[in-house]
C-alpha cells in the first residue's frame, strides 16, 4: 500500500499568536516531529503551509523535508497554500502534489501525539478494509491524524467536500473504522497559549 502523509500546516494561527508548527514538542518544532512520525509509515510527505503566516515557514519546512535522515528516501513537497481559507482548501492543496493511486494520512499539525505504534496500528485496520476511513478515537470523539482509503481520497475535490473533509468522511458511516486509543491528547483542541501549556507544548524562545 502506498501512503501520502499530506501536513497540514496553512493557518494563521491568530488565537496562539505563532504558526503552530513553530510550537515545540519536548523540545523539537511540531511540524519536525510530526513529519518524524509519518516518515515511517509514509512515501510521500506532503506539507501545505499558508504564503503569508511567517514569511518564513516555506523555507523552514522545505529544510526540514531536504535535511532529515529520510531525504532522498521519500517523495517530498511543500506547497503553499491559502491561509484565509478553510481546511478542506489546504487539502485540496495537496491533493495536487499527492502520488496518483496513492491512500492519504490527513495530519494537521495541531495534532502532534500520534506516534509510530499508533500509526501501524491505522495501517494494519486499513490493510484489511481498503476502501475505508480509520480514525483514532477517544471516547467517542475522533482525532488524527485519519487514513483514508485510496477510493475516498478523489471525493475531498468534489462539491461534497465543500463544507470540508468532515462532510466526507461522515457522509457514510459504515465507512468509518474507529480505533479506540486511551491518550485524550489525540482529540485535544490546540488553539490558545493556555491549552499549549496544559499539553506540554511550549513556544519557541526569542532571540534577539
Amino acid at each position: 500500500m502506498s501512503l501520502t502523509a499530506l501536513v497540514l500546516s496553512a493557518g494563521r494561527s491568530r488565537r496562539m499568536g505563532i504558526p503552530k508548527a513553530r510550537m515545540l514538542l519536548d523540545g523539537t518544532p511540531l511540524l519536525s516531529h510530526i513529519l518524524a512520525q509519518a516518515a515511517q509509515v509514509a512515501d510521500q510527505l506532503l506539507v501545505v503551509v499558508g504564503s503569508d503566516t511567517d514569511p518564513a515557514l516555506t523555507t523552514r519546512a522545505e529544510a526540514v523535508l531536504a535535511l532529515a535522515p529520510w531525504s532522498g528516501r521519500l517523495r517530498t513537497a511543500v506547497i503553499v497554500g491559502c491561509p484565509t481559507g478553510q481546511p478542506i482548501d489546504s487539502i485540496r492543496a495537496g491533493l495536487t502534489a499527492i502520488e496518483q493511486g496513492n491512500h492519504l494520512l490527513l495530519w494537521p499539525v495541531d495534532h502532534p501525539f500520534a506516534d509510530a505504534p499508533l500509526l501501524k496500528a491505522l495501517l494494519r485496520t486499513h490493510a484489511n478494509m481498503p476502501d475505508c476511513i480509520v480514525e483514532p478515537r477517544y471516547r467517542g470523539k475522533g482525532g488524527h491524524p485519519v487514513l483514508v482509503g485510496k477510493s475516498i481520497v478523489a471525493e475531498l475535490s468534489t462539491h461534497v467536500a465543500d463544507m470540508g473533509a468532515r462532510e466526507v468522511i461522515r457522509r457514510i458511516p459504515k465507512r468509518i473504522v474507529a480505533i479506540d486509543c486511551l491518550d485524550p491528547r489525540l482529540v485535544a483542541e490546540l488553539n490558545t497559549p493556555a491549552q499549549a501549556a496544559a499539553l506540554g507544548i511550549t513556544a519557541p524562545q526569542q532571540h534577539g
